[in-house]
């Protein structure tokens, strides 16, 4: 009896079960999640500290897509339910905008790292944490065309990165990868006085977003090549074994 077929369909479902290990979901992101807030109990070490930004479990993961970054219903202070500064000011539905100010430049806070963003304010961004904190990272310092026309980012743990509406300026969904060590991801916004300095200063923020994300853990391309080598192998002695009976 022919058994390559059954080996065949055992080692592809094997390679699929590594390349899909997976979850999904949609999380409400407040307009006053604070990043810089991560991993505490509450906001108040910060002024005006808003609220705890939304933590997504990344445990195993090699990487994050959003398929979806929308303004979140409307409501008093936000009337389309984008992400505002002010009271019934302009609203992000994940990209940022130019409320109060058109640059981000958010000192270090919590063991996290600054944020300096030329050309928007209150776009999404994101924070990737390990089990404990080590040094605070460097901070990125970039302007909103460039981030916005890359295809892949490579933040490290504790430092805040944009993530916008997670596409490219050409429509493309984003790849972010998941840094060694990370546990969790924090969605939140980069917010301080007139956007510039401490993190804080969350309390005239209004609205929010509906994220929705995935995360999946791609197989190390040693394992890919180990299981299939041993498919053609155990194929191969049995056409050897075929041929000599």
């Amino acid at each position: 009896m022919n058994r390559a077929p059954q080996l065949l369909v055992a080692v592809t479902l094997g390679l699929t079960a590594l390349a899909t290990q997976a979850a999904a979901g949609t999380v409400a992101v407040d307009a006053a999640a604070n990043i810089y807030a991560a991993g505490d109990a509450d906001t108040s070490a910060f002024t005006f500290g808003g609220v705890l930004p939304v933590a997504i479990d990344v445990l195993g993961s090699t990487q994050v897509l959003f398929s979806s970054v929308t303004a979140g219903p409307p409501v008093t202070g936000s009337p389309t339910g984008g992400a505002t500064c002010i009271f019934d000011g302009l609203a992000s539905s994940g990209d940022g905008n130019t409320c109060v100010s058109a640059t981000s430049n958010i000192a270090a806070a919590n063991g996290y790292s600054s944020f300096y963003l030329e050309g928007r304010t209150m776009p999404l961004v994101g924070l990737f944490v390990g089990d404990t904190k080590g040094a605070t990272p460097t901070g990125l310092t970039s302007n909103f065309d460039t981030e916005n026309a890359k295809l892949s980012f490579t933040p490290e743990l504790q430092q805040v990165f944009f993530i916008g509406d997670g596409k490219s300026d050409g429509g493309v969904m984003q790849t972010f990868a998941v840094p060694t060590g990370a546990r969790t991801l924090y969605l939140g916004f980069a917010d301080a006085s007139g956007f510039w300095g401490q993190p804080g200063f969350y309390w005239d923020n209004y609205g929010g977003l509906s994220v929705s994300y995935t995360t999946s853990a791609v197989p190390e391309p040693t394992a890919a090549v180990l299981a299939l080598s041993g498919m053609l192998a155990l194929m191969g002695a049995r056409r050897a074994r075929s041929g000599r009976a």
